[in-house]
C-alpha cells in the first residue's frame, strides 16, 4: 500500500520485525540521518556514522507523501510505515527499534575547572578529560605482570567472612568505604566495608544478577575462571553490530563496541560486572566486587555503536527466564537459572518503549528486581529510557564528596543515589581521580598509578557515570538477598528500608550552581543555586550492617 519494501520476520511471542534498510546498504546504514546529524555533529566518516542508526523523534506521516519521497527518505518511510501500522489497530504496539548506547558519543564537556594536576612523586599521569561528562576510561592500575596474568585459584563459597578482602587495589575503591569524614571513610562511600565486616556477610552464589551490557571480558585476569560468572548469552542479532561474525549465541564475551572516532572498545560491561561481583574477590589480586559471592549472568546486548531495543528486550526476557534465545540455526539457548536482579546501565533519549515496558513488567511479575541507571545528561530522567519506565529502581550518581554528580540525570523518577564518581576531582588528595575503580581492559598506553610504570595494557580503570552507580545497588541487593532469602518486591522493600540513608530535611547534596545545570530548578531566595530531585536517599550498607536478622 505504501510502496515501501522491507524484510519481515516473525519471532516467538508474536513480535514482528520489519527491516526497511535498502538492499544495497548494510542493516545498520541510515544514510540520510548519518549525513544530516552524526557526520556533521561528530566529525565521523560516512561509514562510521552509518552505524549510528536512526534516532527517532516521532512525527506524523503527511497525507501528501508520495511513493517517490518514501523511496528517497528512509526516515520518512519509517515514520509512515509506523503510522499506517498503528492506524490498523491490529497490533498492541508499533514502535521504532531504538538504538541504545552507554553515552560515549555525546561531546559535552563539564563547565568547570578540571581537578588539580597530580604531583609527580605520588600520582599517575593525569587522566584524560571526559569528553561528555559520562563514563570515561582512565589510566588505571595493572596487575603485577599484565603480560602473563595468572588465573586466580577458585575459592570455595564462604557464607560469612569478617574483615576486608585482601585484593590489593581495594584501597583505591573509595566507593566501598564507610560513609563519613573520618580516617578510612569517604563522604560518598556506600558502606560495603562495614557490611562485610560487621554483618559478616559477603553473599551467595545462589543469588543471580544479570548484567545486560556490552558483555564480559572472559580473558580478564581477575575474571578468567571466576566462580562468580554464570552462564551468559549474546543477544545481538546483527553480525555487523556484534562484531563477532555471527548473531545470537551462547558466547557473552565482549567482542567490542567501538564507534566512530572512538576506535577503542569501552569494556563497559566488564567494568559494571566487576562492581557487581564478577571478579574473584579475596584472592590477593586486583579489585573487589560489591558482592564477593554472587552469580553474574552476562547478557551481551550492546555492540558496535550501541544496541537495538529489540535485542535488549530479548535480553531482559532471557535473563528473567521468560523465553529462550533463538540462534540463526533455530537452536534454543535456555536460561535454567533466572536472574533475581537485572542491571541495565544504558540509556536512550526516548519515551519508555512499549516492548521494553512489557518485558520489564513480565520480569518483575516473575520476582526479578530491575535496576537501571538514571542517565548521564544532566537532564530530567523522564526523558530517558529505561529510567522512565515503570517497575524499575532508578539510580542516580553520587560523587566522592557525597553530592549528586554534575552529569547525573535527576527527577521524581530517581529512587536512590549511589557512587558514580567524578573524574574531574580528587577530593581525598590521593593523586587519583575520584572515579569508580573496577575491571576493564585499556588496550593503549597506560600508567600504573601504584608503581608509576608505563604499561602497554591495563586491566583496571577509573570510570564515572550512573552506569557505575547502578551496579552498586545491584550488588547491595544481592548481599541482602543472600542474607535474608528475600526476593522480588520483598527484596526491593527491604533494600529501601535497611540500606538507604534518608536525606535530612532539604537534600543539600542535590544542589548545584544554576550556571552548571540550567535544567535544574532555581531555589527561591538563593540566587544562582538550583535543586535537582535525587531520590529518597543514598545507598549506605553501613545501615544494613546494623541489623543482620532476616
Amino acid at each position: 500500500r505504501l510502496g515501501v519494501e522491507g524484510e519481515i520476520s516473525v519471532g516467538r511471542g508474536g513480535v514482528i520485525s520489519i527491516d526497511l534498510t535498502p538492499a544495497t546498504g548494510s542493516p545498520l546504514s541510515y544514510n540520510q540521518f548519518a549525513q544530516e546529524t552524526a557526520a556533521v555533529d561528530q566529525g565521523q566518516t560516512q561509514a562510521e556514522a552509518d552505524l549510528r542508526g536512526i534516532e527517532w523523534e516521532g512525527g506524523r506521516c503527511p497525507r501528501s507523501t508520495t511513493e517517490q519521497q518514501l523511496e528517497g527518505d528512509l526516515v520518512l518511510a519509517t515514520r509512515c510505515t509506523i503510522a499506517r501500522l498503528q492506524a490498523t489497530r491490529a497490533f498492541e504496539f508499533v514502535e521504532p527499534n531504538y538504538i541504545v548506547d552507554v553515552g560515549f558519543d555525546v561531546l559535552r564537556p563539564r563547565p568547570q575547572t578540571p581537578a588539580p594536576a597530580p604531583t609527580p612523586s605520588t600520582s599517575p599521569r593525569p587522566a584524560p578529560a571526559p569528553t561528555n561528562g559520562t563514563t570515561t576510561p582512565s589510566t588505571g592500575p595493572a596487575p603485577a605482570n599484565p603480560s602473563a596474568p595468572q588465573a586466580p585459584a577458585a575459592r570455595p563459597e564462604t557464607a560469612a567472612i569478617a574483615g576486608l578482602p585482601d585484593d590489593p587495589l581495594v584501597g583505591y575503591q573509595w566507593h566501598y568505604r564507610p560513609r563519613g569524614d573520618g580516617p578510612g571513610q569517604s563522604p560518598g562511600g556506600a558502606g560495603f566495608e562495614a557490611f562485610w565486616s560487621q554483618a559478616r556477610q559477603v553473599g551467595s552464589r545462589q543469588v543471580r544478577v544479570a548484567v545486560i551490557d556490552t558483555g564480559l571480558d572472559m580473558a580478564h585476569p581477575d575474571i578468567v575462571n571466576s566462580p562468580n560468572v554464570g552462564r551468559g548469552v549474546d543477544m545481538i542479532t546483527d553480525p555487523e553490530r556484534a562484531g563477532d561474525t555471527d548473531g545470537i549465541d551462547a558466547d557473552a564475551n565482549d567482542a567490542g563496541d567501538r564507534c566512530g572516532r572512538r576506535v577503542t572498545d569501552s569494556f563497559h560491561g566488564t567494568h559494571v560486572a566487576g562492581t557487581v561481583g564478577a571478579v574473584t574477590a579475596n584472592d590477593r589480586q586486583g579489585v573487589a566486587g560489591g558482592a564477593w559471592n554472587v552469580t553474574v549472568l552476562p547478557v551481551r546486548a550492546l555492540g558496535r555503536c550501541g544496541g537495538e531495543v529489540g535485542d535488549i528486550v530479548n535480553g531482559i526476557r532471557w535473563a528473567a527466564g521468560l523465553g529462550p534465545a533463538i540462534t540463526d540455526t533455530n537452536t534454543e539457548i535456555v536460561n535454567p537459572t533466572p536472574a533475581d536482579i537485572i542491571n541495565m546501565s544504558l540509556a536512550i533519549g526516548a519515551p519508555c518503549p512499549a516492548s521494553m515496558q512489557a518485558a520489564i513488567d513480565a520480569a518483575v511479575s516473575r520476582g526479578t528486581v530491575v535496576v537501571v541507571a538514571a542517565g548521564n545528561n544532566a537532564n530530567p530522567t523522564r526523558l530517558f529510557a529505561p529510567a522512565n519506565c515503570n517497575n524499575v529502581v532508578v539510580v542516580a550518581a553520587e560523587d566522592a564528596r557525597g553530592r549528586l554528580a554534575f552529569y547525573s540525570n535527576f527527577g521524581p523518577e530517581v529512587d536512590v543515589m549511589a557512587p558514580g564518581g567524578d573524574m574531574y576531582t580528587d577530593s581525598d588528595n590521593d593523586g587519583r581521580p575520584d572515579g569508580v575503580l573496577s575491571t576493564m581492559r585499556i588496550r593503549e598506553e597506560c600508567v600504573d598509578p601504584v608503581t608509576r610504570e608505563g604499561r602497554p595494557e591495563c586491566f583496571y580503570g577509573f570510570q564515572q557515570g550512573t552506569s557505575m552507580a547502578a551496579p552498586h545497588v545491584s550488588a547491595a541487593m544481592a548481599l541482602l538477598a543472600a542474607q535474608t532469602g528475600r526476593r522480588g518486591r520483598e527484596l526491593e522493600t527491604l533494600f529501601f528500608t535497611r540500606a538507604v540513608a534518608r536525606y535530612p530535611g532539604r537534600a543539600s547534596q542535590c544542589e548545584i550552581e544554576c550556571a552548571m545545570n540550567p535544567n535544574a530548578t532555581p531555589i527561591p531566595g538563593q540566587a544562582g543555586r538550583c535543586m535537582r530531585d535525587c531520590g529518597q536517599g543514598v545507598l549506605d550498607m553501613g545501615l544494613a550492617a546494623a541489623s543482620s536478622s532476616p
